[in-house]
């Protein structure tokens, strides 16, 4: 602790302002420790991960963030050191220790070669993969990024042609924390061959998945990217890399996901409006926040930036018609009132207003101690780097699926209600349709029972008129003139009587077209069910009635 507190208070004396500052920790297989070149205990070198009771190391906070694998100082209250885990990559001014004869081993360089703007030199010198990335770093370059098949064909074929050749290279990939990128720029390398033969995956695809990169070019007289284990020793390739390159990777966004929210920090300059105009162009919004692990997060990827972003627009505004502080992309009002855990982290909210009179006021979020939020109003016309936010497509989905539960939900229960109204309704109209027909039924019975008892009858007088004929003519064939002159009367009668009997039959009522009078044709009613109407019962004497009577007057 006594080393840091001396060197946390030369960076408070120094004429030079510094927050991080590089120092010689590194993270290695999930344990931190010092980097020292003298063949000792890697227990003697280890970095605790939680502090003792001299506050030792002086963590700002848990040392175990994805990609976060080298060592930083910097200072709180003034001259206090304070430990802080960054990306390797990030440009940073870095404290020097020496010791004596300390150095490294000196490869010899044979060949090199300019491919666009870099210049690629490959050394013949047996290091390890770590041991040739710092080599480069020594002289100026970085272990070689080769991000293209043409890139891959010039060098090999350098290779090819130098005396003595080469049969592989390290080059400046390692697999780390689930995947495969370039050291300098932590751009991701992809695990899987794609149509134009790029990455020269050995196999088509990544299958160890761990050690570091090899540009192979003797196996089977073809080129391809290797996995191998990172300490053995192997020739590699430096480059020497453009300063627009450079610049490049310092103007990149910052980009991270957090609770199916991606969020990407943008470092232009520019005011709110245009902020807010950037983020829209591109399917996104100006970034809103609600709770403290968020904004935690973004604070920190301020930090991380190559830049040094210290400070970002967010999308809320103030709305001085209801005098309130607003989110963008909802209207939602952004409490004045910190929760238990401090957001929203407000500073000196009261008098913001008095601050900007006649201006807009936009949210600007600032960090200070590296990693502490502050947020306060801003004239929107100010111009400073911004915080686009992202939601996930299954976020949006859940939205969009809770809110068609809901309105499904209202829809079933009015249908339900209108469903049971219409039960309702139609439990009626059935009653009143089975009465109906259950009368019709009853009625078409009874017709079909008169129907019967007609025709039973006509049966019956024909059958009576043509026994008594029948006797008649036995009797006149025994029989006088006289007697023969009654029979033909007798004859006569019957006759007549037949046509009586005919006629009234036709007097009847017309038993189909009552029905069809009384139910249409599209009714369920059948015509044999058709009901008795008033005039379907016929009175009619017997015709054996009639028959005696009219043999009495003859």
């Amino acid at each position: 602790m006594e080393k840091a507190m001396a060197v946390a208070g030369a960076l408070a004396d120094s004429n030079i302002m510094m927050e991080d500052t590089w120092i010689g920790g590194r993270r290695l297989d999930f344990t931190w420790s010092w980097i020292d070149n003298e063949a000792v205990s890697w227990r003697k070198n280890e970095i605790p991960m939680e502090s003792d009771t001299e506050n030792f190391p002086p963590w700002s906070r848990e040392p175990s963030r994805p990609t976060k694998e080298c060592l930083s100082i910097d200072r709180r209250s003034h001259s206090h050191p304070n430990f802080i885990d960054l990306d390797c990559r990030l440009q940073r001014p870095f404290i020097c220790e020496k010791k004596p004869e300390a150095s490294l081993k000196n490869p010899v360089p044979s060949k090199w070669v300019q491919i666009h703007k870099s210049i690629y030199t490959l050394y013949h010198g047996r290091l390890t993969w770590p041991e040739a990335a710092a080599f480069c770093r020594s002289q100026g370059a970085r272990l070689a990024i080769v991000n293209n098949r043409s890139t891959i064909d010039i060098l090999t074929s350098s290779m090819t042609k130098t005396r003595p050749d080469f049969e592989a290279v390290w080059i400046g990939a390692h697999f780390s924390y689930g995947q495969w990128m370039w050291i300098s720029t932590g751009m991701i390398l992809s695990p899987v061959m794609g149509e134009n033969g790029y990455p020269p995956w050995q196999f088509g695809r990544s299958e160890k998945k761990k050690g570091c990169l090899l540009l192979d070019r003797h196996i089977e007289a073809s080129v391809h990217f290797v996995e191998i284990a990172c300490d053995r020793k192997r020739d590699f390739v430096c480059e020497e890399y453009s300063e627009d390159e450079e610049d490049d990777w310092r103007n990149e966004p910052a980009k991270f996901s957090h609770d199916n929210t991606t969020y990407i920090i943008y470092p232009a300059d520019k005011t709110w409006e245009d902020g807010r105009n950037f983020c829209e162009e591109r399917g996104s919004i100006l970034a809103s926040l609600d709770n403290m692990n968020a904004t935690n997060l973004i604070v920190e990827a301020m930090g991380d930036h190559p830049r040094e972003i210290s400070h970002v627009w967010l999308g809320g505004h103030y709305n001085r018609k209801y005098k309130r502080w607003q989110w963008l992309n909802n209207e939602e009002k952004i409490s004045t009132e910190k929760d238990t855990e401090g957001f929203p982290p407000w500073a000196n909210i009261d008098a913001m207003e008095d601050y900007f009179p006649g201006t807009s006021i936009c949210l600007n979020m600032d960090r200070s101690d590296h990693v502490k939020p502050h947020i306060y109003g801003l004239d929107c016309e100010s111009k400073q780097p911004f915080v686009c936010k992202i939601k996930s497509l299954a976020q949006d989905n859940a939205q969009t699926i809770a809110s068609s539960v809901i309105t499904e939900v209202v829809t079933e229960s009015s249908q339900n209600n209108r469903n049971e109204f219409s039960n309702t309704l139609l439990a009626e109209n059935t009653t009143i349709v089975e009465m109906s027909e259950n009368q019709a039924v009853n009625k078409s019975q009874q017709t079909l029972q008169d129907e019967t008892q007609r025709t039973d009858v006509e049966k019956k007088s024909k059958e009576n008129v043509s026994s008594q004929t029948e006797a008649v003519t036995e009797t006149l064939q025994d029989k006088s003139p006289t007697e023969q002159i009654t029979s033909a009367i007798t004859e006569q009668i019957t006759s007549a009587i037949t046509e009586q009997i005919s006629e009234m039959s036709t007097k009847l009522p017309p038993v189909t077209e009552e029905i069809q009078h009384e139910y249409p044709k599209d009714s369920k009613v059948t015509p044999t069910d058709a009901p008795i109407t008033e005039n379907s019962t016929s009175h009619t004497k017997t015709p054996e009635t009639t028959l005696e009577a009219l043999s009495d007057k003859s």
